[in-house]
């Protein structure tokens, strides 16, 4: 044992919880304790005028522990607000009645303690951990929670907390089904003290929380400012999560250590083991899906929510074997359910082989699949593969090596093959497609090379793509499946593509020209203010066509011409702006202004019904071209229940769902609608 100063600290009483034995610490700070190994050691121990300590630990043969010195912290809550005259520095007064509480760094340790501040919003507390990192919060009634990060030394000085006037809730989490409060519970940003209270800020509609605590299930949700209670906390009631515990054996019976236990949950909880909860707050635990066993085979799983009716073990070792098993349905809050294991030895065989592809070596991997197991296996630099331990049986092969862009179209990928148990297997993969040469030169206008220029290949079904750069000289060519297809070629060009129809493996020769390019600035302005929007979508078509491409400027490198020229700001509350007809001149600067202007808004209150659908509001017929984001909005309802959509045109607009199984009431809405919509909806038969 020692103290924050690293000094040895003698008279520490140590004690094995669960057990009769407890030693003294020497003046060096050491005792012998002789204990049966197990996995885990539960200790109190305790010293004169230092900081006593409990906690769990693994096994080990020595462990050091530390045993701060105790001493006292001061400090002073104080109410920062701001100046009555207009400037940005900050009045402060004192604040009388501040609950402040400390506790360790670690999340998830226990409070230290508590105290109330004074009428001169001083505050004392005695018996802190010396030389420890310590977080100090306080809160009064309409001051929220704020916290520090403090380490108290011999000679500490004062520590100011200051709190800010904010619309605040209280609130109290509370351990259901036994209705005592959780100390060192969080609560967003903020964590409670020992009467499981403490004070958050709010929204103006309403309070959002995330509930959690050691040990805990965590409770998300929000409660609108009319539901909140007056005169008293709002209270977030937690239960104890449940587990699954037991032992991993093998088949002899001997425990097993280091077995990696996999758990997934299936179906879902029976909801009157969970306390009772409002529409919109729901229980979780923590993603956690594995664990290892201990040395003498136990396991502890990671927490489920009470009730879960299912739970799918596997359990694996690579030289003990493999068990599979359902554990549930798991009890109430803080029940743990014993689940034991048994691995049954992995009887299998070896496969080994090559891959290749024309003959050449290539990279990638052979998977393979049994009754009960799968597995893969990369190709080495010989293009060798090597699966050893396989399950005996019949097993699937496939192979994922070759160009990528040839994904999906080699032949003979796959291979069933039979595994004698303890035998080994060879099953070779050589794959072959005829291939030919597509190739040509790229260049100007003037006859210059393009070089560097980006080209894609592609064919549409069976689905072929792959992209390449023109090279030095302005040649390119690119190796193709040769099965009789007709390839559509495009060579990028500024903003424009010149593409090649109907070419077929084994043209060569092709000569591509790329057109002349002018450019076309674009100034976006909010039409009131004249300042450029935070982000803004630039689209553009050629005079004539029916589609808009995206451009990722803000210009255009185009032909000279006539073009479209269209500007999307999704979720910015603007409404598009178009332009056709614009002339682009060559040797020129074209420049194009324009000026986008606010849209419609409509505020919804969604019921909780719809909470799981995905949910969009489709604009009139004909309001946006073809392909437009803007033509079907998706609705986004917050934690409250509401939705906020802006930008929108005057018109009919339709509510709908994906999938389609919803009938709306209402189901439309024609704006401008100065009133929030109330919607609900009816699932179909």
């Amino acid at each position: 044992m020692r103290d924050d100063r690293q000094r040895p600290v003698a008279e520490a009483l140590v004690r094995v919880l669960g057990t009769s034995f407890q030693a003294s610490s020497d003046s060096s700070g050491r005792c012998r304790l002789a204990l049966e190994q197990r996995a885990e050691l539960e200790l109190e121990v305790s010293a004169p005028d230092h900081v006593g300590l409990r906690e769990r630990r693994p096994w080990a043969a020595e462990l050091e522990l530390v045993l701060p010195r105790r001493g006292t912290l001061r400090g002073r809550t104080l109410v920062r607000e701001p100046p009555g005259d207009g400037t940005p520095d900050h009045d402060e007064r004192q604040l009388a009645g501040a609950r402040v509480h400390v506790q360790h760094a670690s999340r998830w340790s226990p409070e230290i303690g508590e105290t109330t501040s004074a009428e001169d919003g001083l505050f004392q507390l005695d018996g802190v951990p010396l030389g420890t990192q310590l977080v100090v919060c306080a809160s009064a009634p309409g001051f929220p929670e704020v916290d520090a990060s403090v380490s108290v030394d011999a000679e500490e000085d004062e520590l100011v907390l200051a709190l800010e006037a904010l619309p605040a809730v209280e609130v109290e989490v509370r351990e259901w089904p036994a209705d005592v409060p959780i100390a060192g519970a969080w609560v967003n940003d903020a964590c409670t003290d020992a009467a499981g209270r403490v004070w958050l800020a709010r929204e103006e509609q309403g309070f959002e929380f995330e509930a959690t605590a050691p040990g805990f299930c965590a409770l998300v949700g929000a409660t609108r400012l009319a539901e909140l209670p007056t005169g008293a906390p709002l209270v977030l009631r937690l239960p104890r999560a449940a587990a699954l515990e037991g032992r991993v054996v093998a088949a002899d019976g001997q425990p097993v250590a280091g077995a990696r236990l996999a758990f997934r949950t299936e179906e879902g909880a029976d909801s009157r083991l969970l306390p009772p909860r409002a529409r919109r707050w729901s229980y979780s635990v923590e993603d956690a899906d594995e664990t290892l066993s201990a040395f003498d085979g136990s396991y502890r799983s990671p927490s489920f929510l009470p009730g879960q009716r299912a739970v799918r073990v596997r359990a694996s070792h690579p030289d003990a074997g493999d068990a599979e098993a359902e554990g549930g349905p798991l009890g109430g809050a803080g029940t743990v359910t014993r689940l034991d294991l048994a691995l049954a030895p992995r009887v299998g065989g070896t496969l080994v082989g090559h891959v290749r592809f024309r003959d050449q070596w290539v990279s990638g991997a052979v998977l393979w699949k049994g009754a009960k197991r799968n597995g893969a296996a990369q190709l080495d630099l010989e293009g060798d593969y090597n699966l050893a331990g396989i399950e005996a049986g019949w097993v699937v092969l496939e192979v994922r090596a070759g160009p990528k862009e040839l994904q999906g179209l080699l032949p003979d990928t796959q291979a069933s093959v039979f595994v004698e148990a303890g035998g080994e297997l060879r099953h070779d993969f050589d794959l072959s497609l005829p291939m030919a040469e597509i190739g040509g030169r790229v260049v100007h206008t003037d006859g210059s090379p393009a070089e560097d220029v980006r080209y894609s290949v592609s064919h549409r079904e069976p689905r072929y793509a792959l992209e390449r750069k023109s090279k030095r000289g302005g040649t390119w060519s690119v190796l193709v499946p040769d099965l009789g297809w007709e390839y559509e070629l495009t060579f990028r060009n500024g903003h424009e593509s010149v593409r090649l129809a109907g070419v077929r493996a084994g043209d060569t020769g092709l000569e591509v020209v790329l057109p002349d390019l002018a450019w076309l600035g674009v100034l976006v302005l909010d039409a009131e203010s004249e300042r450029e929007p935070e982000s803004w979508t630039l689209l553009w078509r050629r005079a004539g066509t029916d589609s808009f491409e995206r451009a990722y400027q803000y210009g255009l490198e185009v032909a000279p011409g006539l073009v479209d020229v269209r500007v999307e700001t999704p979720g910015l509350g603007y409404l598009p702006a178009q332009f056709d007809g614009v002339r682009v001149e060559a040797a020129v600067g074209n420049t194009l202004r324009i000026l986008l202007r606010r849209g419609l808004e409509l505020v919804l209150e969604v019921d909780p019904s719809l909470d799981d659908q995905l949910l969009f509001l489709r604009a009139p017929e004909g309001s946006f071209p073809p392909g437009s984001e803007l033509a079907q909005r998706r609705i986004d309802v917050d934690a409250f229940g509401a939705a906020h959509l802006v930008g929108l045109t005057s018109g009919l607009w339709r509510f709908a769902a994906e999938p389609d199984e919803v009938r709306f009431e209402p189901a439309t809405v024609r704006l401008p609608r100065e009133t929030p919509l109330v919607l609900r909806g009816i699932r179909r038969d």
